[in-house]
This record gives structure tokens, C-alpha cells and sequence, in this order.
């Protein structure tokens, strides 16, 4: 008997970031959806326990403490256009507030060649496992299932529906230049709040030997996080 779409096991190349503290103010991302990383490790949380002895009882108790978040690094190739990376984490270290000229000023400032707006601190990250189904494969599978899966499906295509549509949204308002990538269907969904860079490599290290691509790299700290199973 085949299996059923929704068996699937996420697999660990599928996956992408969005920074979605959008706003009217220039830069409206600070990590543009277009950049794409060819690896972000994963999120994780860690809760301390404290041991608490009662009378005579032999065995100890354990109570949860403070949670923590791991730092997570995030990696794409290096590009003689982007600076994003380096633009965040100057903007954190100087404490430079996101500017709020408008895209008339912007477009002078790079008409004039004239360094953009540095960007704020504190950003809210998405950070999506997708899962191996495009859109139009979910369309069928609501037709084709029945019973759970078929409400099951419906949610998913519901869910496609409002990503794909905010991306097709956007990039025909910048005509084509912010173009999110987004094929396929989110199975995961890690918010990432307030998030700061800690760490800043912008290249692989320099090797006349070497022909790989050169990997920047940006360290960031997460406050914390919320988990969203789509199909929970």
C-alpha cells in the first residue's frame, strides 16, 4: 500500500529564512529572502533542573530552572553585491536605529553611491523546514485523499496559499529584485525572536589552492523561539 504524502520524513537540505521585521522604513529586511544560506544550524533549547532533597525520601527531586537558547549560525556564499551580514552586525555594535527615510531617499543614496541605511538591532526570524510538496502537488492530494488526510491537506493548501501568496505580492512590488524562492510547502515553522548577531566571518579563510566557493558567516543569539507543526 503507498504511503501517504504526509508520512514523509522532512528531509535536511529543504529549508529557508525569512527576516519578517519588515517595515516602511529603508532597508525594509535586514537579510533580503533573496540571499538564500547553504546551511543554518538548528535551534535548540536548553532547561536547567535544580535538585531538591524532601525528609527522608531517597530519591531526589528535579524541578525545572531558566531556559536558554544556543546561538545558531547561518552560512551563504559570498556575493560582491550584499553586505548584509556585516551591515547588521555594525548596526548592533554602533547601536544605529533603522532609519526611517523613505525609498525616494534611499534610491538618491545609491544613485550617489552613498552607503545604505544601517540597519536595526533586535530582528524577528523565520525559519522554515519545507517539506518535499509544491503547491500545485497539494492541490491534487486535497482532491485525491479522503478523511483526515483530505482536512489535513486542506490545511496545508490553506497555509501555501497565504506564503506563496505574500511572495507573489512582493515581488511584484519590487518588480522581480525580492524574490522569496519558496517552492515548496512548510512542514515547520521556528519563529526566532529577538535576534542579535555575535559573530561575524565574511569569507572562507584564503586558499590559492582552493576552488570552492567562499562562505560567509553570521553568529546570532536568540532570545527565544516558538515551534509551529502545520500539520499539528
Amino acid at each position: 500500500m503507498p504511503r501517504g504524502i504526509f508520512n514523509d520524513r522532512l528531509s535536511a537540505h529543504q529549508f529557508h529564512l525569512l527576516d519578517v521585521d519588515f517595515s516602511l522604513a529603508v532597508p525594509p529586511w535586514v537579510l533580503l529572502p533573496s540571499a538564500g544560506f547553504s546551511s543554518i544550524s538548528a535551534p535548540e533549547v536548553t532547561i536547567e533542573t535544580h535538585e531538591i532533597k524532601e525528609g527522608t525520601d531517597p530519591f531526589v527531586h528535579h524541578t525545572l530552572g531558566k531556559a536558554s537558547m544556543n546561538s545558531i549560525t547561518l552560512s551563504k556564499g559570498v556575493s560582491v553585491f550584499n553586505s548584509d551580514f556585516w551591515r547588521w552586525t555594525m548596526g548592533c555594535l554602533k547601536g544605529n536605529p533603522t532609519s526611517q527615510d523613505n525609498l525616494f531617499q534611499f534610491l538618491g543614496q545609491v544613485a550617489t553611491l552613498q552607503a545604505p541605511p544601517i540597519p536595526g538591532k533586535r530582528r524577528n526570524l523565520i525559519l522554515m523546514h519545507l517539506t518535499g510538496i509544491s503547491p500545485g502537488g497539494l492541490a491534487q492530494s486535497v482532491v485525491s485523499a479522503d478523511g483526515v488526510d483530505a482536512v489535513k491537506a486542506g490545511l496545508f493548501f490553506g497555509t501555501a496559499g497565504l506564503v506563496t501568496g505574500l511572495a507573489q505580492g512582493i515581488e511584484a512590488v519590487t518588480g522581480g529584485v525580492v524574490d522569496f524562492g519558496i517552492t515548496s510547502v512548510p512542514g515547520k515553522v521556528f519563529m526566532l525572536f529577538d535576534c542579535l548577531p555575535v559573530r561575524y566571518k565574511p569569507g572562507s579563510d584564503f586558499d590559492a589552492n582552493a576552488s570552492e566557493i567562499s562562505l560567509e558567516e553570521i553568529e546570532i543569539q536568540c532570545h527565544r523561539m516558538e515551534e509551529f507543526a502545520l500539520l499539528a
